[in-house]
């Protein structure tokens, strides 16, 4: 693994993508949904993942509510403490 890296990382995924592998490519790599990104989730210590459970791959159309919600959290998270809305 990469070393840690201070960055905001924000990892939207869509379940569907668990349903493409094979049962037996599920059993013999012991994957997951989670499990897919959570080496890159780890590389920093603000990283987050969220699975979209109602989405396939176009979770902008989908689930746009969650794609606003993920830009909100990484706004929030990269905004200098005391800044202000104008």
């Amino acid at each position: 693994m990469k070393s840690v890296i201070n960055r905001v990382l924000m990892f939207l995924i869509y379940a569907s993508v668990f349903a493409q592998l094979s049962i037996a490519q599920q059993t013999t790599e012991n994957m997951s949904v989670p499990s897919l990104f959570e080496g890159q989730v780890r590389r920093s210590p603000r990283g987050k993942q969220v699975i979209a459970e109602k989405s396939g791959h176009g979770i902008h159309q989908e689930q746009p509510e969650l794609v606003v919600d993920a830009i909100r959290q990484v706004v929030e998270k990269v905004k200098p403490t005391g800044s202000r809305r104008k």
